[in-house]
């Protein structure tokens, strides 16, 4: 890997992020849910097609509590993909109220 973690200070968090290139999730029965994930480890083997990869083995729990995550992620990714296309474009926006409409009688 071309970033060095095992110099980082132990009181710091260091986040080493690669760019995912595939993944794969597998049912291992009775036993877990296999999950891979293959990875881009440098920017100089983007181009080569060489992948590093992971493998965990997922109890029930971790499955769920990872799956319910990334469910969450998407949806503000999703919500900031639909504010910054209704920026754009304005027409798509709720019109403002103004003061008299708003007013309670």
């Amino acid at each position: 890997m071309s970033t060095n973690v095992q110099s980082a200070p132990n009181d710091k968090v260091v986040i080493v992020a690669c760019p995912v290139d595939n993944s794969a999730v597998r049912h291992v029965s009775g036993v877990g849910v296999l999950m891979t994930v293959e990875f881009i480890e440098s920017y100089d083997l983007y181009d080569t097609g060489e992948r590093s990869s992971l493998q965990f083995l997922l109890d029930r729990r971790q499955a769920v509590t990872i799956a319910e995550a990334l469910r969450k992620s998407v949806q503000v990714m999703d919500l900031g993909t639909a504010i910054k296309h209704s920026l754009k474009n304005p027409t798509h926006l709720l019109p403002v109220s103004t003061a008299d409409e708003t007013a309670v009688v």
